[in-house]
């Protein structure tokens, strides 16, 4: 699931609200956060997801509309190796770069 919505509140009304994602995973789902929040929320996700065999991944973009109506966005991810490579396959169809820079969180932490 790709999630962007505005900020943190927005997530975590999404996230942990009444019937939100969390309650409502599937084992190996991927929550691929693309919203303005801290790393920390991003982790913290993850850690939350991760008792359901679920996983969490930071993905950031670069280079603005323009970029998007081409389908030549930058994404920064952060998440486990596994969980990026899955992802590159859904990323691949809107962004032409796709670049794993770490642990959950990096991607936002390099966004510029």
């Amino acid at each position: 699931m790709i999630l962007g919505v505005g900020y943190t509140d927005e997530i975590n009304a999404v996230v942990y609200g009444d019937d939100g994602l969390i309650t409502n995973l599937a084992k190996g789902s991927i929550i691929a956060v693309s919203s303005t929040t801290s790393p920390a929320t991003v982790q913290q996700i993850a850690k939350d997801a991760g008792p359901k065999g679920s996983a969490s991944s930071m993905r950031r973009f670069c280079r603005g509309r323009f970029a998007a109506d081409e389908g030549t966005l930058l994404a920064l991810v952060g998440g486990a190796p596994d969980v990026v490579a899955r992802g590159r396959t859904v990323y691949g169809s809107f962004c032409s770069d796709y670049a794993h820079l770490g642990d959950v969180g990096h991607g936002q932490v390099a966004r510029p």
